[in-house]
Order: C-alpha cells, then sequence, then structure tokens
C-alpha cells in the first residue's frame, strides 16, 4: 500500500511539473454508452484513458527524466485494463476505451496539454489505484 502511494504521489509530481500552467478547463465529456456498464467501470474507463493518454503525451516529448513516470502511467493503464477486460470482456472494453480517448482528446483545448484532463481525473484515479 505504502510503495503504491509512493508510486502515485511520483507520478502526480512528474505530472504537475509537465502539465503546470496549463490552465483552467471545462469538465471533460468523458460519459459513454452509461446504459450497459456500472458507475465503477465508468471510472475504470475514463482512468485507463487518462493513464494512456498521459504516458503516451509524456513518451512522445522524449523527456528522459519524464521516462520513469510515463512508465508507471503505462503500468497503471495496464493494470486497469486487464481489470477492465474481465469486466466487459476484450472487444467491448477496448472500444469503450478508444470513445473515452477520443471524447477526452476532444475537449482539450490543445491535444498535448493534459493539464485539465489531470485536474479532473488525478484524485479520483489514484483513489482507484489504492483501493485496488
Amino acid at each position: 500500500m505504502r510503495v503504491a502511494r509512493t508510486t502515485l504521489m511520483a507520478i502526480s509530481a512528474g505530472l504537475a511539473l509537465l502539465l503546470s500552467g496549463c490552465g483552467q478547463a471545462d469538465k471533460a465529456p468523458a460519459s459513454i454508452d452509461a446504459s450497459s456498464i456500472s458507475a465503477s467501470q465508468q471510472q475504470m474507463i475514463n482512468c485507463t484513458a487518462y493513464y494512456q493518454l498521459s504516458s503516451a503525451t509524456i513518451t512522445k516529448m522524449g523527456v528522459q527524466r519524464m521516462a520513469p513516470v510515463a512508465e508507471r502511467l503505462a503500468a497503471s493503464a495496464d493494470a486497469l485494463q486487464l481489470r477492465l477486460g474481465e469486466a466487459l470482456g476484450a472487444k467491448r472494453s477496448s472500444e469503450l476505451l478508444n470513445q473515452a480517448k477520443q471524447q477526452m482528446l476532444t475537449s482539450l483545448p490543445n491535444p498535448n496539454q493534459l493539464g485539465p484532463l489531470m485536474q479532473q481525473y488525478k484524485e479520483p484515479c489514484q483513489q482507484l489505484m489504492i483501493q485496488g
């Protein structure tokens, strides 16, 4: 539990450094076909999408000192995606993840600045990862 909390704190610190000054944004509309999934599954979808987008963006930047942060974000996304696949099936979870990522990207003023997503998802996703 302490290791997970330390990892999440490191991820948060790295993202805060990377995304500082990105400004406030409207809440990103990240609800998708809620009729067929539970609230906890929706949260897993949103957090997985957030972690995947964050990891990919950091990796694309090519900043060596941020590589461990990108790797931890990717590992968190992988863990959540595995849980989603078990709950919803691989094909369905993949479809829902792609929809969520697309919605998140379209809600951003600049797809390379993830500050608005961080503001919305950082805490809930950290809690989800801590709860396991």
